[in-house]
């Protein structure tokens, strides 16, 4: 099965379905955006977005509660049913539904609409399940699925990476992130996790504790981020964390390399390639944002601040920068032949001219 990746992909391959009136059916690991990116195609699109979590509800929940009408036997909708208007419905869990709510769920797939009743004709279903040996789930009946466009998603840490920036996600996050590419390929530690994280730090500058607690805040800490993200990547982004020697942050070396050039200069001579390399990809990850992007170049100080950063690099790390601008079409953060060749001397900091 194909896989299509969380964020602009995802989204405009729901869009396109929803202009097909076509139901989607979305596998994968949990926490990884699913509902996000329909919720975000809804606003885009000026739509409704209803979300039902098929694993809590029962069978009246979709087909209505029975009413004895004279004769007969009538079904009172569900506050949620729409039958009017324009959306998207996401069922979400549906691999964890009860048996008894199979049948009015396939009844509702397959003829949009249940007991007679209709689903507006702008509401186009959309269905989420977990899948594989991990989960506690039942296996989906073919001629169910048969009826959804399937599609296998997946979390990409870059695609992440623009949407956690603007949503304000703590910044050693971001760091540790753009140093770990391989970051979601553990199903415990998803994008849902490490936004966990993210709170976490950030509600760890607010706590008002007695001196006699501060020392049992570090523990706590890397015991919560193992509850979120598992002790292997626990323990790693620890390290990240509270390790003596860090990387510099990106925004310090375009706004005022001048201050930090010292400790590049440091660190060629201790032949910290580690460090340096670590600072150039969080550096390149910071400008990944084509808003950051431009704002750089439009200012002659933060490039230069940039272009002089990099030519103090070691000789492979400036090759590799290189390869990374021209990958990514960023002419104005290329080096001169000239800087290309030349670095920083280990012994004596070179003045910033450039």
């Amino acid at each position: 099965m194909f896989e299509v990746i969380v964020g602009p992909e995802l989204e405009e391959f729901c869009t396109w379905a929803y202009r097909a009136n076509m139901p989607v059916l979305l596998r994968g690991n949990h926490g990884v955006g699913k509902s996000e990116s329909l919720r975000s195609v809804a606003e885009k699109l000026g739509i409704g977005f209803i979300t039902l979590n098929l694993s809590a509800l029962e069978a009246v929940d979709l087909q209505g509660m029975p009413v004895v009408a004279g004769d007969r036997v009538e079904y009172v909708a569900p506050l949620w049913f729409p039958t009017t208007g324009d959306g998207l419905l996401f069922l979400d869990e549906v691999s964890r539904a009860p048996r008894h709510l199979r049948a009015p769920l396939f009844q509702l797939i397959s003829e949009r609409g249940v007991n007679g009743r209709q689903l507006g004709a702008g509401w186009v279903p959309v269905a989420a399940a977990n899948d594989g040996g991990a989960y506690d789930v039942d296996e989906l009946d073919p001629a169910f699925t048969s009826r959804f466009i399937s599609v296998r998603v997946k979390a990409s840490v870059d695609q992440w990476l623009d949407w956690a920036r603007a949503a304000g996600v703590h910044e050693r996050v971001l760091d540790f992130a753009v140093l770990h590419p391989d970051l979601f390929d553990d199903s415990a530690s998803n994008p849902r996790a490490w936004e966990g994280v993210s709170k976490l730090l950030h509600a760890g500058k607010q706590l008002q504790l007695a001196p006699s607690r501060v020392t049992v805040v570090p523990s706590l800490l890397q015991k919560m981020v193992a509850g979120l993200v598992g002790e292997t990547w626990s323990a790693a982004f620890w390290q990240h964390h509270i390790g003596a020697a860090r990387p510099i942050n990106p925004t310090s070396i375009i706004t005022q390399y001048a201050a930090e050039r010292p400790t590049v200069s440091q660190w060629i001579a201790q032949k910290r390639v580690d460090l340096l390399h670590q600072t150039m990809k969080l550096l390149q990850g910071h400008l990944q944002s084509q808003a950051i992007h431009d704002a750089v170049v439009a200012n002659d100080m933060q490039r230069l601040n940039v272009v002089a950063f990099v030519g103090d690099l070691p000789a492979e790390l400036r090759r590799k920068w290189s390869a990374w601008v021209a990958d990514r079409e960023f002419p104005r953060l290329a080096l001169s032949k000239k800087r290309r060749s030349l670095s920083i001397s280990p012994r004596r900091p070179a003045r910033c001219t450039s």
